[in-house]
């Protein structure tokens, strides 16, 4: 099972809906392959940003990272400064998960 990491919070509403898409687009393509993953933000796209606390996510997130085999992070414009990616590969690091980074050039294939 991957996990799919990839940023989302911006202040801008559009680039948080990009980011979304963007995920959801790639988890929908290894689904189609077959190859089972967990993308957080396809999961949450039905919630509004601000029902449920921030925290609860967290830890939601921490807990699903440990469950799988192997974390992708999609590399789109934010990823590097994003304090969900970095402590999702914190805990891949501290499950000893081999950690992948997509291209976000993929998305035009997909």
């Amino acid at each position: 099972m991957i996990y799919i990491a990839s940023p989302y919070w911006h202040k801008k509403k559009r680039v948080r809906r990009h980011r979304r898409k963007q995920a959801i687009r790639y988890s929908l393509a290894l689904s189609q392959y077959g190859i089972l993953n967990y993308c957080p933000l396809l999961y949450t796209s039905g919630i509004k940003d601000n029902m449920i606390p921030e925290e609860y996510w967290v830890q939601h997130g921490e807990k699903m990272v440990s469950f799988c085999s192997c974390v992708q992070v999609l590399c789109l414009d934010g990823w590097q400064e994003s304090n969900g990616v970095d402590r999702e590969l914190k805990v891949a690091e501290e499950h000893g998960l081999e950690v992948f980074y997509i291209d976000p050039g993929i998305m035009k294939w997909i």
